[in-house]
């Protein structure tokens, strides 16, 4: 006779398929009942692919998994001076967190998914790890942003109503952001300040020490890990283009996406949480160089589809398998 379940449990199990429901039904919402994405979708079902074509493709979904691995990798790294964790249950928490981040305001929920997986007691020094770790992605993205906005001008690209003179702006007040991030990230304990200046992180500031226990030789591992994901996801969208007929050089290509991650970086996230306003981003940029604006389109969807559609639809899987433990008193 199975035993009966207590209220706590009951709470864990509701709370599992409240998230597993709410994934479910954005992804379906997102992929198939948005306007925006009806049309790209039976482009996509249309599209002729041959079988080299084909083979680019099948790379591009191994190099997801490459993706995220990295990414487990480094939220291993991240939590190693707190608590050891299995790289299993790493991978599971990356990929947790990926169905969160879908399911809440500007994707900021994504640390709920990767703490769930933590004892209560390590879960807010955790947030604040995986705040560093995010940091460290941003400021990736950030700088080789920056690197194809010298590519750009240095090749004479405009585009459209952005013409050289508009990226030596951009440029100019990006370099100085990238100084500041630079030092902060390197400089933990001001970092800290910072944080204990907001009075709704106040009670919370002790848990920043995680930050300062970092080593130098811990911050650079993970720039290097966050270089590799974005050298990967980059690498993906380039070869998503291949597939769909866009031709660019290699540098070209890579300089290109990674214009378009740095304008997804810089624009307001509740304009860009609106799908349709990623594809207009690349068409904006790619479309400058080559007239194949379905295949930038399908390009930039897929390549959505295969990093978070199916990660978060894996993640709300093991969402549903995992042992959480709301607080530390049952």
């Amino acid at each position: 006779m199975a035993s009966k379940k207590t209220p706590y449990q009951l709470l864990v199990i509701a709370l599992k398929l409240l998230i597993f429901s709410l994934a479910i039904v954005f992804i379906y919402l997102e992929v198939f009942q948005n306007k925006d994405t009806n049309k790209l979708r039976t482009q996509l079902v249309e599209a002729f692919v041959t079988w080299p074509q084909s083979l680019w493709l099948l790379l591009v979904v191994v190099l997801m998994l490459v993706n995220w691995s990295i990414e487990a990798v480094k939220w291993k790294a991240l939590l190693k001076n707190m608590v050891t964790i299995p790289y299993r249950k790493a991978f599971a928490a990356t990929l947790s967190g990926t169905t969160i981040s879908l399911i809440t305001p500007n994707k900021m929920g994504g640390f709920l998914g990767r703490i769930i997986y933590l004892n209560p007691n390590q879960r807010v020094a955790a947030t604040f790890s995986s705040f560093y770790g995010n940091y460290s992605q941003l400021l990736v993205t950030v700088l080789l942003g920056i690197t194809s906005l010298f590519y750009a001008i240095g090749t004479n690209h405009s585009f459209k109503e952005f013409g050289t003179i508009h990226l030596w702006w951009l440029t100019a007040c990006l370099v100085p952001v990238l100084i500041i991030m630079l030092y902060f990230y390197f400089n933990v304990a001001k970092l800290s300040r910072v944080v204990r200046k907001f009075p709704f992180l106040k009670k919370y500031t002790d848990k920043t020490a995680v930050w300062e226990a970092y080593r130098q030789s811990e911050q650079w591992n993970f720039l290097w890990l966050s270089a590799a994901r974005y050298f990967v996801f980059t690498m993906q969208f380039y070869l998503l283009l291949i597939v769909f007929g866009v031709e660019l050089e290699v540098l070209q290509g890579m300089m290109l996406v990674a214009l378009i991650y740095l304008v997804i970086t810089i624009i307001p996230t509740s304009v860009l949480g609106k799908l349709g306003v990623r594809e207009s981003i690349a068409l904006m940029v790619i479309g400058a160089i080559s007239s194949n604006q379905n295949g930038i389109l399908l390009a930039s969807f897929l390549l959505w589809v295969i990093n978070l559609v199916v990660p978060a639809i894996i993640g709300s899987l093991l969402i549903l398998r995992a042992k959480i433990q709301l607080s530390s008193r049952k």
